[in-house]
């Protein structure tokens, strides 16, 4: 396929720029805003088309969407952010559809993947084989696998409540819901689990579904929603053809085209009242390159932006300061949601070693801290792509420490790609983080695992990020305060969207409603004509 035309960026400033809409992030969630709003019937003043410009603090769009392409492998994608969709994200594929990308399986593998648990490699039908499962499970557990296990959680704390099968059952069982006398999302998932399992059998679930954070003490009914949407046994994965960066550059192109404007290493520092009172808000920005602070005027302001570039909003005295204790409750809602890391870390090999196990793609997981290790594909020269660790929570500690520290990173080496959406780079892991690896891949799948060619890693932890995806805390009403971030800020136009306060966090999908619900509420836009008008986004305020 051919590869989309480059994105027009600006990386200048712009002082004195008044809009109708300002939108401050330049991820997913803020490329679909500024996309149906370009491409919408809404005016501005005076029947004007609407003026609208993206703020972004990085060099490219896409935030936690990052496709890079290695040297020597025109052919296959590192995925080091997002880089697979489920079957039931409505909106994201009819999306794609409207934006002429195309989709293809996500393979997650057959009977050769497998689960390297306590030093011993397990497959699939083997999880629930008490002769070698390597946890001392109790009772009932013994002979159950991971997902059985699971399975007993969940239906002790639904009672005789059926599992939901879609989005709208969830936000209705999240409200109505009561565990032990209590609200539901009074618990935490780790509790729950305690409840039900010993601590063997809890070890056994959260190593073998490969994601730390997952078991953590966070809402509980948010994570049975979660776990079940990802790993649901009905759950299909699809991949977008030519990358996932394809769905953010087509945004981008398609907003341009229509006259939109995105600034690129442009930074919100602050959000104020405009001189003129409300509804008109001034955005204060610092231009990265040139080192120059200008001011832009806006009717609407949308934040798509994570906890952490919220929170960075927080200056003293401005309007959006989650730091001040207030009426407005600002803090209580920023801080509603936990922030977790993860980091992948991508090899490059001169032939797939792999198939000596006769495995072809999918994923294989372990306890080692690598984690999930990821098959990716086999260049017609037979280059070879492998994701060697996709792991997050505690585990990114791990890799932290053999990463390049803080002082070294700003001269450290990177691997830089100029694709359609702007200048990417990520890190190319140092000596001592390959050594881990290829000790740990070793390991794993019991052969002597050859130095790759190239290595380069991405820490979502860090900044400007601050985490790769966001779960609810434990008594956060995720649909009460998914409604007040919409509009936050009673006396003004400002929005709150994206991933990090949506009804199905971790998800495009989840970015992409929030998003499209601010847009329905507090916008008024009609719903797309391409996606069906059954299709629930979340409980409308």
């Amino acid at each position: 396929m051919e590869n989309p035309r480059p994105v027009a960026l600006n990386y200048d400033d712009r002082d004195g720029l008044a809009a109708d809409v300002a939108i401050a992030g330049g991820g997913v969630a803020g490329l679909y805003a500024a996309w149906r709003l370009a491409t919408s019937e809404r005016r501005g003043e005076e029947g004007a088309p609407l003026r609208i410009a993206v703020l972004e603090a990085t060099d490219r769009i896409g935030g936690r969407i990052e496709t890079v392409t290695f040297p020597g492998m025109p052919q296959h994608r590192a995925e080091f952010g997002a880089m697979r969709l489920a079957s039931w994200q409505e909106l994201v594929l009819g999306l794609a559809q409207q934006l002429g990308i195309e989709v293809e399986p996500f393979a997650m593998g057959d009977e050769h993947n497998f689960w390297h648990l306590r030093g011993k490699r397990l497959m699939a039908e083997e999880l629930s084989d008490p002769a070698k499962v390597p946890y001392g499970l109790e009772g009932w557990e013994i002979g159950k696998s991971p997902e059985q296990l699971l399975d007993r959680v969940a239906r002790k704390f639904l009672g005789d409540r059926p599992m939901p099968t879609d989005r709208a059952g969830w936000d209705e069982l999240k409200v109505s819901w009561r565990y032990r006398g209590r609200p539901a999302r009074e618990f935490g998932f780790w509790n729950v689990l305690a409840d039900e399992l010993s601590s063997e059998a809890i070890n056994f679930v959260s190593d073998a579904v490969g994601f730390g954070s997952m078991t953590q003490n966070w809402n509980a009914i948010e994570a049975l929603q979660l776990i079940y949407s990802d790993f649901g046994p009905d759950v299909r994965y699809v991949r977008f053809v030519g990358g996932t960066d394809r769905l953010t550059v087509e945004l981008a192109n398609g907003f341009t085209a229509a006259g939109g404007e995105i600034f690129c290493g442009n930074v919100v520092t602050r959000l104020d009242a405009g001189p003129e009172g409300p509804p008109e808000l001034t955005l204060t920005v610092r231009n990265r390159r040139r080192g120059s602070t200008w001011q832009l005027r806006a009717r609407h302001v949308i934040l798509a932006l994570p906890r952490r570039a919220l929170q960075l909003l927080g200056y003293p005295g401005s309007l959006f300061d989650p730091y001040q204790v207030d009426e407005s409750g600002l803090r209580a809602l920023a801080a509603s949601v936990h922030r977790y890391p993860a980091f992948k870390l991508f090899l490059a090999y001169g032939e797939p070693w792999w198939r000596e196990l006769e495995i072809s793609s999918g994923r294989s997981v372990t306890d080692l801290p690598i984690r999930q290790t990821f098959y990716f594909g086999v260049e017609e020269s037979e280059r070879a792509l492998l994701m060697s660790s996709y792991n997050d929570d505690r585990a990114v500690a791990y890799w932290q420490g053999l990463g390049w520290t803080e002082r070294d990173e700003p001269t450290a080496p990177r691997l830089q790609v100029t694709g359609a959406g702007g200048p990417s780079e990520v890190l190319v892991a140092p000596q001592e983080m390959i050594r881990h690896a290829q000790a740990q891949l070793s390991r794993m799948h019991g052969l002597d695992v050859p130095a790759p060619y190239l290595a380069a890693y991405r820490n979502w932890g860090a900044p400007p990020f601050g985490g790769a995806w966001h779960l609810w805390r434990v008594n956060a009403d995720s649909v009460a305060i998914g409604k007040r971030m919409r509009r936050p800020l009673p006396d003004y136009n400002v929005h709150v969207c994206g991933e990090a306060y949506s009804g199905i966090q971790a998800f495009i999908e989840g970015a992409l409603t929030s998003t499209e619900l601010v847009l329905q509420e507090q916008l008024g836009l009609s719903g797309p004509d391409w996606l069906p008008e059954h299709y629930y986004l979340g409980t409308r305020a």
